[in-house]
């Protein structure tokens, strides 16, 4: 993965604690949105789901999700599905490391972020790591860590 992620607007499902998608692709479904949540079908689908140890969660606007990417080698670890279409704004880590070296005082500053960040995330059980991090990971204690 070398791309953090904010949903400016929409809505999406993030599903976790499977295998992920054979193909190796985050992002699933279409724009169309997958339909009611609770459809029968999807009750089916959410039983086989709970057999499999399979979580969702619902992505709201203002969320960010895949920050680990930025800072430390990263894989997806769920599947994302849009409900509604939606508006993704993707960061990319080497347009963010290129911007960041081009001031030696930002550039301290991420190095130091990037440094409490991955410090913060190894301390976190692999059972609890998610594309979700900032619960695991919050930004206000990597940044109080920081001392930037």
């Amino acid at each position: 993965a070398d791309y953090m992620y904010f949903l400016a607007s929409g809505s999406l499902d993030y599903s976790f604690g499977n295998e992920g998608d054979p193909d190796g692709e985050m992002w699933s479904g279409s724009s169309e949105g997958s339909g009611p949540v609770d459809d029968e079908e999807d009750d089916e689908d959410a039983e086989a789901e709970d057999a499999g140890s399979i979580l969702t969660e619902r992505i709201e606007t203002g969320t960010w999700f895949c920050e680990p990417a930025l800072w430390t080698p990263w894989e997806h670890l769920g599947d994302m599905l849009s409900l509604t279409e939606c508006h993704l704004i993707g960061l990319s880590k080497d347009v963010l490391q290129s911007a960041a070296q081009t001031n030696r005082s930002v550039w301290f500053i991420f190095r130091r972020y990037a440094q409490q960040y991955v410090s913060i995330l190894n301390q976190v059980k692999p059972s609890e790591l998610t594309d979700l991090s900032e619960r695991a990971v919050p930004s206000a204690k990597v940044l109080q860590h920081s001392k930037v």
